[in-house]
Order: structure tokens, then sequence, then C-alpha cells
């Protein structure tokens, strides 16, 4: 204990004050441990839905904070309300502002490294602590937000799906991902065959 804050023990060697998950949201979120503003655990998730990972952190070190970043609207939603599941609305979560966290890197699996650096720097910032159930509840997507996801599902199914307006606003509104819109667009048009 230092003062009457508890502090965090890495593995025994060190204790830390501050711990944060902080997690950079996106199609393949970047998610990265700093306590005590340093490095200790990064990881690239499959999808918005895979909190897997979050929710073992949060076990091994209680008394970290969770960060997001303010961007990927849609896939931050849909992250979010999987931890929600888990972890109630009522769940404190910081909410950071991410312009500028993701820096230009070039070379093999560049993606992959920035969504993990743009993690860390959101780790660094500070935030405004909020409920999760505050920021779950998306209001409605826009029309321009629908024909997005539209146009995006026809890039992921290589011209051949379109998935229907209807579908596109679950999406934006956090409710499915991309793919399992389109898979159900697939199962729609096969059951009418």
């Amino acid at each position: 204990l230092v003062g009457s804050e508890m502090c965090i023990r890495d593995r025994g060697r060190k204790r830390f004050k501050n711990v944060y998950i902080a997690i950079d949201p996106g199609e393949r979120p970047g998610v990265a441990v700093v306590a005590d503003n340093r490095v200790i655990e990064v990881y690239h998730l499959k999808s918005p839905k895979d909190v897997g990972t979050i929710l073992e952190l949060l076990e091994k070190y209680p008394k970290a904070k969770i960060k997001i970043g303010h961007g990927a609207k849609r896939h931050r939603v849909l992250m979010l309300k999987s931890l929600a599941a888990v972890l109630g609305e009522g769940f404190p979560i910081i909410l950071v502002n991410e312009r500028g966290t993701t820096p230009k890197v070039g070379g093999i699996d560049v993606s992959h490294v920035q969504d993990i650096v743009a993690s860390i720097n959101i780790a660094l910032r500070d935030g405004r602590e909020v409920k999760l159930g505050e920021l779950i509840h998306a209001g409605e997507p826009t029309k321009g937000e629908i024909e997005y996801i539209k146009t995006r599902s026809r890039e992921l199914s290589n011209g051949k799906i379109t998935i229907s307006s209807k579908l596109a606003r679950e999406v934006a509104k956090g409710n499915l991902t991309l793919e399992e819109a389109i898979e159900i667009h697939k199962k729609k048009k096969g059951d009418k065959k």
C-alpha cells in the first residue's frame, strides 16, 4: 500500500499506482496495458466483439481502469455493448479524444502496429470518465453512415452482396458486425431460393 491507495503488483516484482487497459477501437482493435506510463502488454484483437482478452486483463489487473478512444463509433459501440453485457452498464470507462494517436508506420502489418501504438497513446492521454451505458446507446445513424456501411458490404464481398439499409442500420448502431450482417443477408437470400 502506498498511502491509502491500493497498488497493483506486476508478477510480484513492481507495484503500480495507475494501470490502464487502453483500447483503440476499430475493425481489429488495438489494446495496451500501461502501468505508471510503462507499456506492460499489447494485443491486436480479431474484432470489436473479441472482449475476452480485455476481461482477462481486468482479472489480472483488478484495479485497472479502461480507456477507449472516441473514434470508430460503430466499432466502439459494438465493443462497449459486448463489455456492458458482462460488466454492466454502470461500469466506469474513460473516453479519450484519440485525434493524432495513430502514427504513420511503414513496413509489414502496418495496421497492426498502428492500432497497438494508438492504444498506447490513448493510455497516456487524459479523458472523461463516464458509465458504459452512456456510450452504448448510439443515436440514429445518418443516411451517409448507412450508405458507407452498404458500400463496405460490397467491398468485403467482392461486389457480390449489398446488405439492406435495415441491416446497415443495425451495424451502424453497434448491434451487429458487418460480417454478421453479410451472413444474415446470405441466409435470407438462400431462404428465398
